[in-house]
């Protein structure tokens, strides 16, 4: 009787021991949904998670190029990667940074 109970319990458990399955080196690119139009931080930017709420989010660094998701009472919100956060809207640009403007082919002044 004992012998068939440790039986019982052991053989489930030997049906789930099998090798380990060996998942590809290649780093998965995640597709986020379409983009939005694209700002630029005019200066180093503490964003907030909620609107509201003092609950801090990502830093965005100046010149950083981000994509507006959504506008509200002079607070955007934006994405960069799969970091978010809502910033003032007077601390974006449309224009990109000089530097920026001068590597994608635009004539220095």
């Amino acid at each position: 009787m004992r012998l068939l109970l440790a039986l019982a319990l052991l053989l489930p458990g030997l049906a789930h021991a099998q090798q380990p399955i060996q998942l590809g080196t290649q780093p998965i690119q995640l597709d986020l949904g379409p983009t939005g139009p694209v700002r630029y931080a005019t200066q180093e930017i503490a964003s907030v998670r909620f609107l509201g709420e003092d609950v801090k989010g990502p830093v965005f660094q100046a010149g950083e190029r981000l994509e507006l998701i959504t506008e509200k009472d002079g607070w955007v919100r934006v994405r960069q990667g799969d970091r978010y956060g809502w910033v003032p809207a007077d601390a974006l640009s449309a224009e990109p940074p000089a530097d920026d403007a001068q590597a994608a082919g635009a004539e220095p002044e």
